[in-house]
């Protein structure tokens, strides 16, 4: 039996008007008559007699295998895109078993195996499917995450241009589980770690936060801060009319 449920037993005898008697391993009475029907908790064996008008009894033994089994799957549970990471099957037996992984697509050499690396690029669920020699079968499955910061993390300033002297305020996703490193930290930023500093380059300057998250997957984003000299951001016009009427 490959789990716990009901069987029918049976016993067959060549001379008829017998009385049929089934007994536990305990060799207590079950009950009679050719057919039972048993739930067994563990592999166990029953008895049978059949018994003659005479008194005269004869019995025999059946044993029935409950093949329990039990199988989980250990791994870490969170990965960084792009990063592999390895499960592996937990036995409650280390009988001779076969091994089936689903799906296939991202399991990186042999799918079956009792351990295997996988690389999914989005949350997947993986099921590996275990068959003893006898046919019997378990499943069992196990959600992989992939953290993808990279697409969550976005940059941007207010203004992306400014003359010497001037401050733009440069910010970026905010996540309260996030740790943010701004550089270059030359000086020019009132706060390299926080998500949102503000900027005061004196020159056209490209400043790249770096985030780790909760999982320790790393992202980063940069922006560009252009700074025009003073003579760059003021127009002069090459001609004047007090009146507007194009004519000095």
């Amino acid at each position: 039996m490959c789990e716990k449920s009901s069987i029918i037993l049976k016993a067959n005898s060549n001379t008829s008007g017998l009385k049929t008697i089934w007994c536990n391993s305990e060799n207590k009475e079950i009950g009679s008559g050719t057919e039972i029907k048993v739930e067994p908790d563990k592999s166990t064996f029953y008895i049978v007699k059949e018994i003659d008008a005479y008194g005269c009894e004869k019995g025999d033994t059946v044993y029935v295998n409950l093949y329990e089994f039990k199988a989980s799957i250990e791994g870490q549970s969170i990965i960084c895109k792009g990063d592999s990471v390895k499960l592996k099957l937990h036995l409650s037996k280390a009988d001779s078993l076969s091994f089936e992984w689903f799906p296939k697509t991202y399991i990186l050499g042999n799918y079956k195996d009792s351990c295997i690396y996988v690389k999914p690029t989005s949350d997947e669920l993986y099921k590996v499917i275990v068959t003893n020699p006898y046919g019997c079968s378990w499943e069992a499955s196990y959600l992989v995450k992939v953290s993808d910061v990279q697409n969550q993390l976005v940059v941007d300033a207010d203004p992306k241009q400014i003359v010497p002297g001037q401050k733009t305020q440069l910010t970026a996703t905010f996540n309260s589980n996030w740790k943010y490193n701004w550089k270059p930290n030359d000086g020019s930023l009132s706060d390299s770690a926080i998500y949102n500093p503000i900027a005061t380059p004196i020159k056209t300057t490209s400043y790249t936060v770096t985030i780790v998250d909760e999982n320790g997957c790393t992202a980063s984003a940069t922006i560009t801060i252009i700074v025009n000299d003073c003579a760059e951001s003021v127009f002069i016009p090459n001609a004047f009319s007090p009146n507007n009427d194009s004519k000095n």
